[in-house]
């Protein structure tokens, strides 16, 4: 018993990060959001935009998948990117 509970946590850990975004892309991200976001709504909300976007993209993509997104046209990219903008921009004030 003590055995298969192991496994069933090990294989949760891995599961949940296997479908992330790599820390080196999550960082692009924030890093290609932040100015922007900071110009127009300022330092914490641009903060608390950024880092939500991040968190909700690395929940859905991976780094291929995200990369392939990327690829796509402007259209395709912000379609895609809607759920976590409309999500996100409720998070700030």
């Amino acid at each position: 018993m003590k055995k298969l509970l192991t496994v069933i946590i090990l294989v949760m850990l891995f599961c949940n990060t296997s479908f992330a975004l790599s820390t080196y892309i999550e960082k692009s991200i924030y890093d290609g959001c932040y100015p922007d976001v900071k110009s127009r709504l300022g330092k914490k909300n641009a903060k608390a935009y950024c880092g939500c976007f991040v968190k909700l993209s690395s929940q859905k993509w991976t780094d291929e998948e995200f990369d392939a997104l990327t690829n796509e046209s402007e259209e395709y990219q912000q379609q895609s990117m809607k759920f976590a903008v409309d999500f996100c921009n409720t998070k700030i004030k």
